[in-house]
């Protein structure tokens, strides 16, 4: 099945995030911050092309603080949209910013498969994400950030085809993806679930849809994803010198979405790097010897 982005209404917008509409800067904010409404960002960025496709905003602790509150608008360009959208992947950026006067506005490309509802945020340069700092000409500084980044968009293309020609055998993907599964569940859960012969490597390698039963990295690196996003994986752990069993629980919030992705784009990375610097020592053995 395929998920076609499609743009959001204001009144869309307005229910996911309503502090993107917010008009007045927080009372307690310094002379210092300027306030610069987020829904000008949203114009002035529809005005290139670059069209909302999805939005969140984040809980606060004190309810007269949400009309300030973090939000995320996800925006897309028009001609990525709906199912006449030619590539397979296309990026994205998912632009936070908050009325808080606590945070600068913060850009991220993300990477959107047609094949799945999730779009994967790589971190593959510098140049593919970007922070504003609230003043004067905040609205033009983004926009022209925005492009920037489409612009530099065939670097990360360039990447998701290499991943694309890497194929994995079983070893290596279990491998990889124990990787993956130490760094978000930790060791001692890990050491846990193989005792109880419960593999959490194995089960955040399960594809959810036949079309990614492939071998090839980019597949597999979706799949894990995917799977720690969403959630609902079963594994044992300890409470109150017990054993229980439990799922794990969906990554709904702004930031730890974006560290989850960064974490599994660098643990991913990190192993190429690995296999790429161990196959080179093995080339070496080969011409010593010879």
């Amino acid at each position: 099945m395929n998920y076609a982005k499609r743009e959001l209404s204001r009144e869309a917008l307005e229910r996911k995030a309503p502090a993107i509409f917010t008009k007045e800067q927080r009372p307690e904010a310094s002379n210092q911050y300027l306030f610069v409404p987020t829904y000008e960002i949203l114009d002035s960025l529809e005005k290139e092309g670059f069209v909302p496709v999805d939005a969140f905003q984040a809980g606060t602790v004190k309810e007269e603080n949400q009309a300030y509150a973090t939000h995320l608008i996800e925006f897309v360009h028009r001609d990525n949209l709906g199912k006449n959208a030619l590539a397979e992947e296309f990026p994205t950026i998912k632009i936070r910013n908050n009325h808080l006067a606590t945070r600068s506005l913060k850009g991220d490309t993300g990477i959107y498969r047609k094949v799945c509802s999730n779009g994967l945020v790589m971190r593959v340069s510098e140049g593919n994400s970007f922070r504003v700092v609230h003043h004067k000409n905040f609205s033009d500084e983004v926009v022209s950030q925005v492009i920037n980044v489409f612009k530099n968009f065939y670097n990360v293309r360039e990447k998701i085809e290499t991943f694309k020609t890497i194929e994995l055998d079983k070893s290596q993907k279990t491998d990889l993806s124990r990787l993956v599964a130490v760094e978000h569940f930790g060791q001692e859960i890990i050491t846990l679930n193989d005792q109880k012969g419960n593999s959490l490597e194995k089960r955040i390698l399960r594809p959810k849809r036949r079309a990614d039963n492939k071998n090839d990295l980019w597949t597999i690196l979706n799949v894990i994803q995917e799977n720690i996003i969403r959630g609902r994986v079963s594994y044992y752990k300890e409470k109150d010198d017990q054993i229980i069993t439990t799922k794990s629980r969906a990554i709904n919030s702004i930031d730890n979405n974006t560290k989850v992705n960064q974490m599994i784009m660098e643990v991913i990375e990190g192993y190429c790097n690995d296999a790429v610097a161990g196959f080179k020592k093995e080339e070496e053995k080969i011409i010593v010897a010879a």
